[in-house]
């Protein structure tokens, strides 16, 4: 096939394979998390959702924990549920009133190239707002940015986190 192909189509096919092989074999250079935070009445449940890729994770576990482990598949899966929840746990937090609200983590999946974690909680029946510290990745990955969506009484907002902004408070809709 590539015979029968003038020269500069060659170069071009070569500069592009080139290109495509390069690319295949890079780290990526975009480091974003997205958080789901749901509010469900009547009961004020908390529903949170974490996707982040599975790399990014991966590697900050093993920096943070000394370890050489491997995620997707696991190593030993209740060994990193246990790491990833306690490192989670210091670099998200929510609290209302200066209290930490308490967060159960229920587990992770899998899907492609991304790790979802998902905790539940339980409100108080008077909190009108959260405030929310979201440090992950910051102190490994440099220009990590981190999305969450809080979704309460039917309203959507969305908020961005960084190095330079790592807490917020999330309002409730009345």
């Amino acid at each position: 096939m590539i015979a029968s192909l003038p020269f500069k189509s060659i170069k071009k096919y070569l500069l592009c394979l080139g290109i495509g092989l390069g690319l295949a074999f890079t780290k990526h250079d975009v480091y974003l998390s997205s958080m789901e935070i749901v509010v469900q009445p009547p009961d004020r449940d908390l529903q949170i959702t974490l996707r982040v890729f599975t790399d990014d994770l991966e590697l900050v576990l093993q920096q943070q924990h000394d370890l050489e482990l491997k995620l997707n598949p696991d190593h030993s899966a209740s060994a990193v549920d246990s790491i990833a929840a306690i490192y989670l746990a210091r670099v998200i937090q929510l609290k209302s009133r200066d209290s930490l609200v308490t967060l159960n983590f229920l587990g992770k999946e899998y899907r492609d190239d991304l790790t979802l974690l998902y905790w539940e909680g339980q409100l108080d029946a008077t909190t009108t707002d959260l405030q929310l510290t979201h440090r992950l990745f910051l102190d490994a990955l440099p220009t990590q940015q981190n999305v969450v969506h809080f979704k309460q009484a039917g309203q959507r907002k969305s908020y961005l986190f960084d190095k330079r902004v790592f807490e917020k408070t999330l309002v409730f809709v009345p």
